[in-house]
């Protein structure tokens, strides 16, 4: 079974749940889905600012790749959110970052050596990673301290779809 057919799976039997059993199931899940993105992001920081001090090419190819994998990985787990719209930016900026590196690590498996503005992307990259690393764990720490409810959010977040819907 894989992710996709286990979640639809969990899904449906969450479903058959009483309302509040159902509700506390679902916070737990997008509280462990909210952990597992910020954990994510911080990988992904870690692995940029490695790939900026990687003295060979086949080191850069090799880290450039686990970041890819890292930044796919946080992709996925923004799809088990209830809140979409007010992660978009983060969305998009773990696109550009998996498919900068990918282009990054083909090049540096054939060898090649990055360039000083190759670098000094990476540089930046790590630097945005590193910020939204910690506004994220600054996010989840308020999540864990009741200052915000995944659930409200969720219910912001359906009404607004299903405004854009009308």
């Amino acid at each position: 079974m894989n992710k996709t057919e286990y979640m639809e799976e969990l899904s449906k039997r969450l479903r058959r749940l009483p309302k509040e059993d159902y509700e506390r199931a679902m916070s737990i899940t997008y509280r462990h889905a909210f952990s597992e993105l910020a954990g994510s992001v911080g990988n992904i920081s870690s692995g940029l600012q490695k790939c900026v001090y990687a003295a060979s090419p086949s080191l850069v190819s090799s880290v450039c790749a686990e970041v890819y994998g890292e930044a796919k990985t946080a992709r996925m787990i923004m799809g088990e959110l209830p809140f979409y719209g007010e992660l978009e930016h983060t969305a998009n900026f773990l696109t550009s970052v998996g498919d900068y590196v990918f282009v990054l690590s083909k090049s540096a498996a054939q060898g090649n050596r990055c360039t000083a503005e190759q670098y000094e992307n990476l540089k930046k990259l790590s630097h945005v990673a590193e910020i939204l690393s910690y506004n994220l764990n600054q996010l989840m720490d308020e999540i864990d301290h009741g200052e915000i409810e995944l659930s409200a959010l969720n219910s912001a977040d359906k009404a607004a779809q299903g405004t854009l819907q009308e």
